[in-house]
């Protein structure tokens, strides 16, 4: 039980970060997430952030040579790691919240390697 204390601890007292934005940035929050080329999370909105699992809210876009319209979309974030003298969540799980355009699994997990931030 100690290390479970210890651990929510910690996750109390430091920061958590994303570092799994394809342009390398590791943020607090981020209002928008770049995923490939040709997908992105925009106009998120987070209802928890900081412990072992972030949540929000937001909507996918997709290039236009996909031909596939926005959706709306829930993340969760977890996996808390620490890289270098940061934690970051080094998985993304996204869940289309209503119908999910065709190509995308449901849900989209996405999983990050520990890069030290610069």
């Amino acid at each position: 039980m100690s290390a479970c204390l210890t651990t929510a601890t910690a996750l109390a007292a430091s920061p958590i970060y994303f570092g799994g934005d394809v342009s390398g940035l590791s943020r607090q929050r981020p209002a928008n997430i770049h995923i490939t080329s040709d997908e992105n999370i925009n106009h998120i909105h987070w209802s928890s952030w900081g412990e072992t699992f972030a949540r929000a809210h937001g909507t996918v876009v997709f290039s236009a040579s996909d031909g596939l319209p926005p959706a709306p979309v829930r993340l969760r974030l977890s996996k808390v790691r620490r890289c270098g003298t940061r934690l970051q969540y080094l998985r993304l799980v996204i869940f289309f919240t209503g119908t999910p355009p065709q190509g995308p699994p449901q849900p989209s997990v996405v999983t990050y390697s520990c890069k030290s931030p610069s």
